[in-house]
């Protein structure tokens, strides 16, 4: 296997975007939906998943694969870190397309007092923050 750099990532998707007739956010559904594929194939139907989002663009890869899992049946939590800040464009859209979902709901997450509980079953998603972060982790988003 091998592991880009953060860098090696924006030109990869720079270069994606440029060649084939596709936006940012059909790039994300591209991503989520290989990465809902390899999860099929793990055998975790009976577990719960946690996707835990920011507000940027990795943010809106976890709504993405959120939504994706929840349409195939499995069991999906969302908690979205708040910020001052509003959400990314693609961010938005994906969140546009969750609330489509009646039965998959998104919590936001003010403080630390508002972090779920994790059972050991469960599969925790990361889209908290992407190859953009450039500053140290502060308050509940380093403590989450």
């Amino acid at each position: 296997m091998y592991i880009l750099t953060a860098p090696q990532i924006k030109e990869w998707e720079k270069y994606t975007i440029q060649h084939e007739p596709i936006t940012p956010v059909e790039l994300m559904e591209r991503a989520a939906n290989g990465c809902v594929t390899w999860i099929k194939k793990q055998n975790w139907e009976n577990r719960a998943f946690v996707i835990f989002c920011g507000k940027g663009n990795n943010g809106g890869d976890g709504l993405a694969v959120a939504r994706l899992l929840s349409i195939n049946g499995y069991r999906v939590s969302v908690y979205i870190l708040e910020s001052e800040k509003s959400g990314s464009e693609d961010f938005e859209k994906n969140l546009r397309r969750l609330q489509e979902i009646p039965a998959l709901h998104h919590q936001l997450i003010q403080t630390n007092m508002e972090f779920p509980i994790i059972h050991d079953q469960d599969i925790i998603v990361d889209a908290l923050f992407g190859i953009g972060i450039s500053r140290a982790l502060v308050g509940s988003a380093a403590e989450l």
